[in-house]
């Protein structure tokens, strides 16, 4: 019989206690089997140190206040390594928009959509002389004007209300030549160069419709209509109210007054994101595209 190793966790009930409640096993390469004890895994993804195999552990964790989950693990080939996570959660009692929240959540249908044209001159001259994707380039700047507002970044796991960390791009690809298309997700990254030339490496790079092991809950979804103008679009989705998921889409360039220009469009849960803060998202994507 193969060896296991519990660590103790926090319970999610009793944050102060700690707990024994496996949910997940992952194999260890080397034999040994690692049983986390936090519940669910909205995030997944495997250390690069091969002997250590394929080891999934939780991007977010239910709990009821702000804390850092500090726990250990080991295999027998390897010394003892230590991982932290971050978990947050939402203070109902405190949230200014508790109110709306609820509001909105007794609603049968809290999703909307909002499209608005913006100006994407300085994003096709930036493209340009730095030999990267127009496509990445406005992702990256619509990933990290989502980053900044904190309404962007909630998501509801386990009932929970939680604010994430970052957020992370998947995006639809069509290869060239192609007429299917794929679903890339790649992480968020600061430099505006790195990013584009990762998600250009994994989008080229990937073989499968959609890669199932890098999907997330703190993800945005992107698409991309560059054969027609758009002056609305819906989305397919799962009928979900928990979905709190961003999807921003846009159409064909095109020209007005000596300027590029594209058509946006917004599709947003109302339970946490209000015309205001499309508001601050807008403002923060013409800021972004100036400071290139």
């Amino acid at each position: 019989m193969q060896k296991t190793r519990d660590v103790p966790g926090i319970n999610p009930y009793h944050p102060t206690r700690e707990c024994q409640c496996i949910r997940e096993s992952c194999n260890f390469r080397k034999g040994q089997i690692y049983r986390p004890v936090l519940l669910t895994v909205p995030r997944l993804w495997a250390p690069a140190t091969p002997s250590l195999g394929i080891l999934r552990l939780l991007r977010y964790v239910t709990i009821q206040k702000s804390a850092t989950l500090k726990f250990s693990f080991s295999c027998t080939m390897k010394t003892m390594k230590e991982i932290c996570i971050m978990a947050k959660t939402v203070d109902m009692n405190t949230w200014e928009r508790a109110g709306i929240y609820d509001f909105f959540s007794a609603k049968d249908y809290p999703f909307y959509s909002v499209t608005f044209p913006v100006d994407v001159t300085k994003v096709l001259e930036y493209a340009k002389k730095n030999g990267l994707s127009v496509y990445h380039v406005l992702i990256w700047l619509c990933t990290k004007s989502a980053q900044s507002i904190f309404e962007f970044r909630l998501r509801i796991h386990d009932g929970i209300l939680v604010e994430a960390e970052d957020v992370s791009p998947s995006f639809t690809h069509m290869k060239k030549g192609a007429g299917t298309f794929q679903i890339v997700t790649v992480p968020y990254m600061h430099d505006i160069n790195a990013f584009c030339m990762n998600a250009k490496k994994c989008a080229d790079s990937q073989t499968d419709f959609i890669d199932f092991e890098a999907e997330c809950e703190d993800m945005i979804f992107f698409s991309c209509l560059p054969w027609m103008d758009i002056t609305s679009l819906t989305n397919e989705r799962d009928f979900d109210k928990d979905d709190l998921i961003p999807r921003i889409a846009w159409g064909q360039f095109y020209e007005e007054n000596g300027k590029t220009m594209v058509h946006m469009n917004l599709d947003i849960n109302h339970r946490t994101i209000d015309g205001y803060h499309l508001g601050l998202f807008k403002k923060a994507l013409d800021e972004n595209i100036n400071e290139l």
